[in-house]
């Protein structure tokens, strides 16, 4: 056990460095971060700024209601400079952990499910139980394109080159081109 029990924990990302480990839940300190260093694995709320990267400490942004705290997903951007959470309410956040800043907040559309960023960096695909799943430009946030779904999509992975996008549904996955956002095939 490298931290407190969470009994709903919802998603977890382990940073590419592998310094630094991302815990998202609903529930009491939503967002919890932990810090490897020679001592071990160490892990405390963000929003308690006990932890450090690079001797820095991790503060979460202030003007984040903690209703849009709530994590669902969450994943780190491939360069170790971004946490991307999407939380219950449907906010999907970029944090700079490095800078303790926010770098984008917006409100995505559906119920959400699962975050992705893509690898190299320049896309992030979000999942929703009602309108499919949605991609957007992870340096401004801007809304790129959108891929409705007839069922409710519950996982996505972008292909090496981030050019496909596939999700499932819990019968069946599809594949989409990035540019596009046209079935490619079932």
């Amino acid at each position: 056990n490298i931290g407190p029990a969470i009994d709903l924990a919802h998603g977890v990302a382990l940073s590419p460095d592998g310094r630094l480990l991302a815990q998202v839940s609903n529930i009491i300190n939503p967002i919890m971060l932990a810090n490897t260093n020679s001592q071990g694995m160490r892990i405390a709320p963000a929003s308690e700024a006990k932890e450090f990267i690079s001797g820095r400490q991790i503060y979460w942004p202030q003007d984040i209601p903690y209703a849009e705290q709530e994590g669902i997903s969450v994943s780190f951007t491939p360069d170790n400079r971004g946490l991307v959470c999407l939380t219950v309410s449907g906010t999907l956040i970029l944090w700079d952990p490095q800078l303790n800043s926010l770098k984008w907040k917006i409100a995505t559309i559906g119920s959400p499910a699962q975050v992705l960023v893509s690898f190299d960096g320049n896309l992030i695909a979000t999942a929703n139980k009602e309108k499919g799943a949605q991609i957007f430009d992870a340096h401004t946030g801007a809304l790129l394109r959108s891929i409705a779904a007839k069922k409710s999509i519950t996982s996505l992975a972008f292909d090496a080159k981030s050019q496909q996008l596939a999700t499932a549904d819990g019968a069946s996955v599809h594949l989409y081109d990035v540019k596009t956002a046209k079935l490619m095939r079932t």
